[in-house]
């Protein structure tokens, strides 16, 4: 396999022939406080609302989410897979906006997104290597494929079911009853071929 390689040609037409799935919806760069009480989700919006520097700090301290200990980040988010609900209101705010309180199964939640990334299309340079490393492995997988086959056709494998200690069943979970004839009857001390 030493000899199989990936050129720049074949990358630059595989890019080509898949460039819509290199296109990115809008991201959000997005925090999040998470409580269980009602007052509470709105005493810390207020406070939010007056200082929204203070969110990481009320996050770590008031949030239930597991994203708390991180001041509320959860990172990037691409439109479209978030909960309906949360996502009309996260993909409406603006930069360092504090969101209205949003009501899930999961409680009570206050959102801030700090970052945006608009609708763009990921460059070849940015994915070269991911297709690069997609390409290699279907190749070899492919070679190792063909090796396989090429092996088959060398060596002649016969499987001698009657030798097997138990009965023998198709896929589709049948005894073959020709493969198993008399097997309880003979004397095996091991399964596999002959």
């Amino acid at each position: 396999y030493k000899d199989i390689d990936v050129s720049d040609d074949e990358i630059r037409q595989y890019y080509d022939r898949h460039i819509d799935d290199y296109r990115k919806s809008t991201e959000v760069f997005l925090y999040q406080i998470v409580v269980n009480d009602k007052a509470k989700a709105y005493e810390i919006r207020e406070t939010l609302v007056k200082s929204p520097e203070k969110f990481e700090e009320l996050a770590k301290q008031n949030s239930i989410s597991i994203e708390a200990k991180d001041g509320g980040s959860m990172g990037y988010f691409e439109k479209g897979t978030l909960p309906k609900d949360m996502e009309d209101v996260v993909f409406a705010l603006g930069m360092n906006t504090i969101s209205p309180v949003v009501v899930s199964p999961y409680g009570f939640h206050i959102f801030k997104v700090t970052k945006i990334k608009n609708e763009r299309l990921l460059f070849l340079e940015a994915v070269k290597n991911q297709i690069k490393n997609k390409l290699l492995s279907e190749k070899l997988g492919a070679a190792y494929e063909n090796f396989l086959t090429g092996l088959k056709g060398e060596l002649n494998i016969q499987a001698k079911y009657q030798s097997l200690f138990f009965p023998y069943q198709t896929i589709k979970g049948e005894q073959n009853a020709e493969t198993n004839q008399n097997v309880a009857g003979t004397n095996n001390t091991g399964a596999g071929a002959d």
